[in-house]
């Protein structure tokens, strides 16, 4: 069906409420999917995802919302549809966070665009069976793919717990520029492409990846990019963690940027506590643990108390409006996963404390680069809809000049969602977190170490997106398309 041509800036209502909705898809993506990458990393400053998620939607993101624009559907009626895939994606995902549920927002838009396309044209089986089958694929090769680095790690670093730190503090120099490695080599040949002509194939007989273009300059960047990293990690972060954990100054995250200026510190005699509180609050600590709690049942609920109900000062509708805005922003997700962590912890193997609080730091920074490589992955949900429909309204036509492939990179689980996008199944962030976390804890322990209740939900989620989106896009689209117009006059029948 050839495109027809429009008057430049038509139909604004259309624009105005696409520009709602995919302000407010955005909106719902960033509240569902931050989870994925920081999750894990509930102890620590999660303010890093607002940098890093806006960080990957400017610098990456063009390409992936082009793709959506440009490659799913094109139709007289494209930019009808693309509204109400918005409004059915963003409704649909916006209602599961309200619930506790946890979908997949990339399959939210694509099944809400399969609904609008099967209205409009006509039912594709192939292309939702790709869908389905993405649900169980995707988890799976997470899941090995985390099972065999978790694996390989235990192995190599906490077989032994008597030089478990010692060869955790030379292991993350490793992880380090691994991590590096993968995320300057995605962002070096994303962006290589214009000024160095590289480009990427993947369609080659045998699966074969081919890579074209200036590429002495590009990995010239890659390598000096990485051994920046493993410089710093051998010259700052071994000698910081050597004199914090092994002997046992007290120091400051922020003095691994100037250890070596940094003069002998005491000994931090609250080093163990400290450990402990952070990473098994539950378990026992030579009986110092619970002799503190029971004091502190006496101690904390006055004080508490007296900071609770302290009113704030201020306009009460500023005070009203501040709560509202600020919900849930100083809630401590931890401790309210108190008695669940207690019974999961019973089920797994826990290793020494020290080398346990090596990872943390490694653990952000990959969440922080699964947020920055989400950014620009997943801005294509909420952009790439509204781009298609702002060109139709601004120009009159779809522009088609400016096409790309989809990426195949997500940091945090880059191998899984590699094979599958030369599979061509669409994978989801949301299902690779979830399939690599059930991974690592099959691992890690045994059936009773996972949460069975919650993946059930988390499930039931991804099986009821591919309905639920598709049906409300579909009617939506349906009833717009086929509303008696009240600017023609009716036509009588013969």
């Amino acid at each position: 069906m050839a495109v027809i041509p429009l008057p430049v800036h038509s139909y604004t209502g259309i624009f105005v409420v696409t520009l709602f909705f995919a302000f407010l898809d955005g909106y719902s993506i960033g509240a569902n999917d931050v989870a994925n990458s920081f999750a894990t990393s509930v102890g620590s400053p999660v303010i890093i995802a607002l940098f890093t998620e806006f960080g990957g939607a400017v610098l990456l993101g063009a390409s992936n919302a082009s793709t959506i624009k440009d490659n799913i559907v094109k139709s007289d009626l494209l930019m009808t549809g693309f509204m109400c895939a918005l409004v059915a994606s963003s409704v649909w995902v916006m209602g599961c966070i309200r619930v506790g549920m946890h979908p997949s927002t990339t399959h939210s838009i694509v099944c809400a665009l399969v609904g609008v396309g099967t209205v409009n044209w006509s039912w594709n089986g192939r292309g939702v069976a790709y869908i389905v089958v993405g649900w169980f694929l995707a988890p799976a090769l997470a899941a090995v793919l985390a099972g065999v680095i978790y694996g390989v790690t235990r192995w190599i670093v906490f077989s032994k717990a008597e030089v478990s730190l010692q060869r955790g503090i030379y292991a993350i120099p490793v992880y380090f520029t691994i991590t590096g490695f993968v995320v300057s080599f995605f962002v070096i040949m994303k962006n290589g492409r214009g000024d160095w002509g590289i480009s990427v194939a993947g369609n080659n007989p045998g699966g074969a990846v081919t890579l074209t273009g200036d590429l002495s300059k590009a990995f010239t960047i890659i390598g000096a990019m990485t051994g920046v990293i493993f410089l710093f990690c051998m010259l700052f972060a071994v000698p910081f963690f050597q004199r914090r954990l092994i002997k046992e100054e007290t120091l400051q995250w922020y003095h691994i940027f100037y250890i070596w200026f940094v003069p002998t510190q005491p000994r931090d005699e609250n080093l163990a506590f400290t450990l402990n509180q952070a990473m098994t609050p539950h378990i026992k600590l030579d009986g110092i643990q619970t002799k503190i709690c029971i004091e502190n049942e006496k101690i904390i609920p006055a004080t508490r108390a007296d900071t609770l109900v302290a009113p704030e000062k201020g306009h009460p509708a500023w005070i009203k409006f501040k709560k509202v805005a600020l919900k849930g922003f100083y809630e401590d997700i931890s401790k309210d996963q108190f008695e669940s962590a207690k019974h999961l912890h019973a089920n797994v193997h826990l290793f020494d404390n020290k080398t346990e609080y090596l990872f943390s730091f490694l653990q952000v920074m990959t969440a922080s680069f699964a947020s920055f490589s989400h950014g620009s992955n997943d801005v294509a949900n909420s952009v790439g809809p509204f781009a298609g429909v702002f060109s139709i309204w601004d120009t009159g036509k779809l522009g088609t000049e400016a096409k790309a492939p989809v990426p195949t990179w997500m940091l945090a689980f880059a191998l899984t969602v590699i094979t599958a996008a030369f599979l061509a199944l669409p994978v989801s962030t949301s299902q690779c977190i979830v399939g690599a976390t059930l991974g690592v804890g099959f691992v890690g322990g045994n059936a009773k170490a996972i949460n069975w209740k919650m993946f059930g939900w988390i499930a039931l989620s991804w099986a009821l997106t591919l309905p639920v989106a598709s049906c409300t896009a579909g009617l939506l689209f349906y009833i717009l398309t086929n509303t008696p117009s009240f600017t023609t006059a009716p036509v009588s029948p013969n």
